[in-house]
């Protein structure tokens, strides 16, 4: 006698498309959608950017820390540690933005974004690698490849390890 569990032919907790997979979609600026794994999504929170506690002679893409569940939770701005434009439009800070949590063990931090979008499914077969003059060296380090949305338009898969490496090393 058989059981479903034991099936070679329905394996528990994988997905009959093997090559489906999901991400976090966000607007890094108003110019830059970017993608995360939920594999490596520790969380979303809202955060008022008043409450960040600059922290002196760090590198300007740190932007401070504020206190995450009792703990010093570094906020990064990914869009200045790109090089790109920063997440928010105006001279005028905006009362609330968010930031995604991501981490490895004890290390986490908080990446600050213009906005969390959506869960969006892509296979991942179909990830193309970047190739873009308008994206300089810097950005290539950190971007797995991208995917196209249904407007052709490219979203960037970022390699969080690697942020997170090149950020803490500084």
């Amino acid at each position: 006698m058989s059981s479903l569990a034991n099936s070679k032919n329905f394996p528990i907790g994988v997905s009959q498309e093997q090559d489906q997979q999901r991400f976090l979609q966000f607007s890094l600026n108003l110019q830059i959608d970017c993608l995360l794994s939920l594999e490596e999504l520790k969380g979303v929170i809202d955060i008022s950017p008043t409450k960040i506690l600059p922290v002196p002679q760090v590198e300007e893409y740190w932007l401070g820390i504020i206190n995450w569940r009792g703990e010093a939770l570094w906020i990064l701005d990914l869009a200045k540690l790109l090089r790109a434009k920063k997440w928010y439009e105006g001279e005028k800070l905006p009362k609330t933005a968010t930031a995604i949590l991501v981490g490895e063990e004890e290390r986490n931090i908080g990446i600050l974004t213009r906005q969390v979008d959506t869960i969006k499914t892509y296979n991942v077969k179909e990830l193309l690698p970047v190739s873009s003059p308008t994206i300089d060296g810097k950005i290539n380090s950190f971007v797995e490849g991208c995917f196209l949305d249904e407007g052709k338009q490219p979203i960037m898969l970022l390699e969080i390890k690697a942020i997170i490496q090149d950020a803490l090393k500084h």
